[in-house]
């Protein structure tokens, strides 16, 4: 099972920098420390077996928007969560920027439901992005499916 964690100090370049070497996507969570937000997402999202199911296919690091934590990049430059952050443009917390092939390949800046957050993991882990670019046809379709297996869907809980 995955598991958040913050990476700090020295920790950080070098977990950062292996995440990139494997071949699974990376998730990387961008939060600050006060934030409701932020704490829905850990309390409602994270904790949900569906979205623990996502987490798993992707390495995960969270860093705090404020934090001078350094890291490598997946370009090989050092910098901090900070200034990569601002690089990003991350302008929301918290923001989840997932990565597929050393690439952005989606986004979420905003708290999200935690089927909308399963949704969005398995997005960009199954490669779905890649054959559907408009993620709302592409979640229509994943509910169709889960629904077509029996199981229930729940978009607002």
């Amino acid at each position: 099972m995955t598991t958040l964690h913050i990476v700090t100090g020295l920790a950080a370049l070098a977990s950062l920098w292996l995440y990139w070497k494997v071949d699974e996507p990376l998730a990387v969570i961008f939060e600050t420390t006060y934030c409701t937000a932020c704490d829905e997402m850990h309390a409602d999202g994270y904790t949900r077996a569906s979205v623990r199911r996502q987490l798993a296919r992707f390495d995960v690091v969270r860093f705090g928007l404020a934090e001078g934590t350094g890291l490598v990049r997946p370009q090989g430059d050092k910098t901090t969560a900070t200034a990569w952050a601002r690089t990003l443009k991350v302008s929301y917390a918290p923001t989840v920027i997932l990565f597929d092939g050393g690439r952005e390949a989606f986004r979420i800046e905003a708290y999200v439901r935690p089927f909308h957050l399963a949704g969005a993991l398995d997005y960009v882990a199954s490669g779905g992005y890649r054959k559907e670019p408009s993620f709302q046809r592409y979640l229509q379709g994943h509910a169709e499916a889960l629904r077509e297996r029996g199981e229930r869907v729940e978009l607002w809980k």
